[in-house]
This record gives C-alpha cells, sequence and structure tokens, in this order.
C-alpha cells in the first residue's frame, strides 16, 4: 500500500520549505571565512551528519568540535547575506 502524505506529515509546501532553508543554510555557510568552521556546519546542517560521527570523521574531539561549531554559528549572523539561515541549538 503506497504511503500517503497525511501519514508520513509531508506535504509539498513543508518539502519545498525545507529545501529553501537548506539552501539558505548552505549559502550562509559557504560564506564562512574559516574553512573549519564551514566544514563543521556544513557537515552538520547541511549533510545532516551525528555529532560523534564528525568528530571521528575530522578527528577533533567533541569539546574542540564544539568550539568550532560555536564560533561559526556566532559568526554565521554577522555575515552580510542569509545570516538568519542556522539557528544556534546544544551541541
Amino acid at each position: 500500500m503506497p504511503w500517503e502524505a497525511d501519514e508520513l506529515h509531508i506535504d509539498g509546501f513543508t518539502a519545498f520549505s525545507d529545501r529553501l532553508e537548506k539552501n539558505a543554510a548552505r549559502a550562509a555557510i559557504e560564506r564562512l571565512p574559516d574553512a573549519r568552521q564551514c566544514e563543521v556546519l556544513r557537515l552538520i546542517y547541511v549533510d545532516g551528519l551525528p555529532r560523534m560521527d564528525l568528530c571521528r570523521i575530522i578527528k577533533r574531539d567533541r569539546p574542540r568540535v564544539f568550539r568550532i561549531h560555536q564560533a561559526g554559528i556566532e559568526t554565521v549572523p554577522k555575515l552580510p547575506l542569509l545570516g538568519s539561515a542556522l539557528s544556534s541549538e546544544i551541541f
């Protein structure tokens, strides 16, 4: 039996909205001047990588990844365009 939109809680607008949000986040992240911050935020917000996998992939411990993440999140709103694309969240 095929899935109905209501069963998945997905509608066309939500899917479109999610794509726009992801594109805005990607654009904001790509504007970061720090390559490490850019990599960490892209892997988290665009690629959806779990935090512990991220630590393993970039070969940094959790506190260091947290600091890189926080610095990136604090920098994004200061960018002239798309600064609100990312929201701060608990690491």
